[in-house]
């Protein structure tokens, strides 16, 4: 039985990372100077004024300083600290406390966004983001 079992392992393919790093994919779909470029601009920081377009007087901003992990969202005068998870074109903005949640995408490339409430705020709304100054 021990043999049968050890020619079996012996006949198995040898498995290696196909795909490569993480770093290795995004440079071979990508290119360099475009990841490096949006790593550039992730530690430059986020600012911006996202408007709903459902109803306009629905304002709030997000704020993300140059390498930090955490940032703020505003909206009537609330401020949240939220966490800050980063893609290639896109910025998440993560809002957790016991019976609510927020998370809003914003697409760098498009100024487009699009934010869902959890527990009491249930719901989700689409609009447009602008750079602000911080």
């Amino acid at each position: 039985m021990k043999r049968a079992f050890f020619l079996l392992l012996g006949t198995l393919p040898t498995f290696s990372p196909a795909f490569g790093t993480a770093e290795e994919i995004i440079l071979n779909e990508h290119g360099a100077a475009v990841e490096h470029h949006l790593t550039d601009e992730l530690q430059e920081g986020h600012h911006y004024e996202c408007i709903s377009e459902k109803d306009s007087t629905h304002v709030f901003t997000v704020h993300q300083n140059a390498g930090e992990e955490v940032g703020t969202y505003a909206m009537n005068d609330e401020e949240k600290e939220v966490m800050i998870f980063s893609g290639l074109t896109t910025v998440s903005y993560v809002y957790v406390n016991n019976n609510s949640s927020i998370n809003l995408t914003v697409h760098m490339d498009t100024g487009k966004f699009e934010v869902s409430y959890g527990g009491a705020l249930f719901g989700e709304e689409h609009g447009t983001c602008t750079p602000i100054a911080s």
